[in-house]
């Protein structure tokens, strides 16, 4: 299970850990109202949402709702998630950067961009707007030169414009001061769709 796609497939050999949703959905609201109904049910499946308002690419929610989804996740059982998760927390793995990568296989710049084109869920009634919960942020310190990570909420904010509330506590905040002194932007890259195990991490 090296990415996402192989999680899912291994989770649909697991009776009850995998739900695929094939009727078409509203991002506003109505997939979180499916995973509120099923856990009224005392349900707790990862739910694959193949129509989401017409879009192409489908939505995946409620991950790592279950121990068991978590230690398929770290390669584990679930009596060794938590040593397994204590052990792999301390041996830190050095990144190995590379020049592209299939990530990059679509690039979109300037007026291409449309955030809108994705299926961002509106998850409550209160909320300013639809938001991505599941991105994964990087930074780099303009000093230091070394990255940052952290799972944000995004608010979609128009086509290509998007909203964060960066805590003060944060590192990215740290970083993003340090930007902000230079009077440069802060260069960033939103990932969705990892692999659940960085998550966790």
């Amino acid at each position: 299970m090296k990415d996402l796609r192989g999680y899912i497939q291994k989770l649909s050999e697991f009776p009850g850990e995998l739900l695929t949703a094939t009727s078409e959905v509203s991002a506003n609201l109505e997939v979180t109202r499916v995973i509120y109904k099923l856990e009224q049910e005392n349900r707790k499946p990862a739910v694959l949402f193949t129509k989401v308002d017409e879009q192409q690419m489908p939505v995946l929610t409620n991950l790592l709702a279950t121990r068991k989804r978590m230690a398929l996740a770290l390669n584990c059982t679930e009596n060794d998630l938590n040593e397994v998760y204590r052990t792999k927390e301390k041996k830190h793995i050095k990144p190995e950067l590379i020049a592209s990568g299939p990530v990059q296989e679509v690039i979109y710049k300037g007026e291409e961009v449309d955030l809108q084109a994705l299926p961002v869920v509106t998850h409550n009634t209160a909320d300013s707007g639809p938001y991505i919960t599941a991105g994964i942020m990087t930074v780099r310190d303009p000093e230091t030169g070394i990255r940052n990570a952290g799972i944000y909420r995004l608010m979609l904010d128009g086509k290509s414009q998007m909203g964060i509330h960066l805590s003060e506590t944060s590192h990215a905040y740290y970083i993003y001061r340090k930007y902000c002194e230079r009077n440069e932007h802060m260069p960033v890259a939103i990932t969705i769709g990892m692999h659940p195990a960085a998550y966790i991490g």
